[in-house]
């Protein structure tokens, strides 16, 4: 049970009233300074109670499901607090203690879990929600119940178009994300591309950001489809596709639905390079996709492979938690978060969320990229791009992503 201070010491000073009013002052044979020290004995150790009491994170986010980067997040942020916790702890040894709350991937169980792990139990920050959907079912909670939340998944809701408070974003934008197709035309030369994307917010806004990069560049869009969230056979749509004779195919998609897609792909012997995003990105595509999933280039704003310091001592914490499995981008972004709710909890000397959130405002955090994660007056962090293409299971990065002049 959280131990309430203040409701403490209103029914303490109430009983020390009753005591010295209801009975005989003569017959008291306690002074005013035994009083005092017993008061004060009492204090310390009550605030020594409440300073071992874990600091509760929260993580809500699709943990089951196809969405399967979503276990990720959640992994990366358990290492991140078992790091912090090993180091000392924060505020003078509070551990931190991460509280998960599965989404399912659905907006509404992501509103209903975000109010639970506040309201009941009882945490300071949380990391959420995953899917751009439910980050904007969840976005009037957050800013009702005014609780620090960021996110290093979602793109939307969009930081120019919605005022945000409490919600702080250092996710990759359809907009940043557009300059990969710089890549297919220049390097590849892939200019002739089918889309097959999910039909969904994000996967709408996405493929429409690439199709248009690519137009821009003199490219051709051969066809744009989009399919049901729940559809699970796509050979339609791929043999739509394959009449079309594409360089490229681009998929938009998560991590289970896209390993079936490029599977489908070999299966119907379509010759073309698959261009990838989103759910690609994850060590599930790649065990998921098997054979398939080889060659095929990303747009990533974080790998394994990246030769930092940081990263090193990231990846080697998370195999050993992992048994042997290397962080993704998505393992990034729940770890990158604890550490930055960590640092401006310990900036602000607090817990509380007002404070906390002002810290967090301020954050010069470098993250395990090695790049840092600074928001602007908007609570949106730019991050780096890369071009990587998976190669032996890992996504090696090939070149950097040029986002300068774009906006977020």
């Amino acid at each position: 049970m959280r131990f309430d201070w203040y409701t403490f010491m209103d029914g303490f000073t109430d009983g020390v009233h009753r005591f010295l009013t209801e009975g005989s002052m003569r017959s008291l044979c306690i002074r005013p300074w035994s009083l005092s020290i017993s008061m004060v004995l009492v204090i310390a150790s009550m605030q020594a109670v409440s300073a071992q009491e874990p600091i509760k994170l929260g993580v809500v986010g699709p943990h089951s499901g196809p969405a399967l980067g979503g276990q990720s997040t959640l992994m990366g942020a358990q290492v991140a607090a078992e790091e912090i916790n090993t180091a000392g702890g924060l505020l003078g040894g509070r551990k931190i203690e991460i509280v998960a709350a599965d989404s399912r991937g659905i907006p509404a169980e992501s509103a209903r879990a975000f109010h639970k792990l506040v309201t009941q139990d009882k945490v300071v920050a949380v990391v959420c929600c995953w899917f751009s959907a439910s980050t904007i079912a969840t976005l009037p909670a957050i800013e009702e119940l005014k609780i620090p939340t960021t996110t290093g998944v979602a793109y939307l809701p969009d930081a120019k178009e919605t005022k945000l408070t409490y919600l702080f974003k250092f996710a990759a934008t359809p907009r940043l994300e557009s300059r990969f197709a710089d890549y297919w035309v220049k390097k590849l030369n892939v200019k002739k591309v089918a889309f097959l994307a999910r039909d969904d917010t994000w996967g709408r806004a996405t493929a429409n950001a690439l199709q248009d990069r690519l137009r821009e560049l003199g490219g051709t869009v051969l066809s744009l489809d989009f399919h049901p969230p729940d559809e699970q056979n796509f050979h339609s749509y791929l043999t739509k596709i394959k009449a079309l004779d594409p360089e490229g195919v681009c998929i938009v998609d998560i991590s289970g639905d896209a390993a079936n897609q490029v599977k489908q792909i070999a299966e119907l012997g379509i010759k073309t390079t698959v261009l990838g995003t989103g759910g690609l990105n994850t060590n599930a595509f790649i065990k998921l996709a098997g054979k398939a999933a080889e060659g095929i280039p990303l747009v990533i704003r974080y790998s394994a492979t990246l030769d930092t310091p940081r990263n090193k001592q990231f990846v080697t914490a998370f195999k050993a938690h992992q048994g042997g499995e290397e962080p993704d981008q998505f393992a990034q972004a729940g770890y990158d978060s604890i550490y930055l709710h960590a640092e401006a909890i310990t900036r602000a000397g607090s817990t509380d969320p007002a404070k906390v959130r002002e810290a967090l405002a301020r954050s010069d955090y470098v993250g395990v990229a090695g790049n840092p994660i600074r928001f602007d007056e908007r609570n949106q962090a730019t991050p780096k791009l890369y071009v990587a293409v998976i190669k032996g299971g890992q996504r090696v990065i090939v070149e950097n992503v040029d986002t300068t002049g774009v906006p977020y």
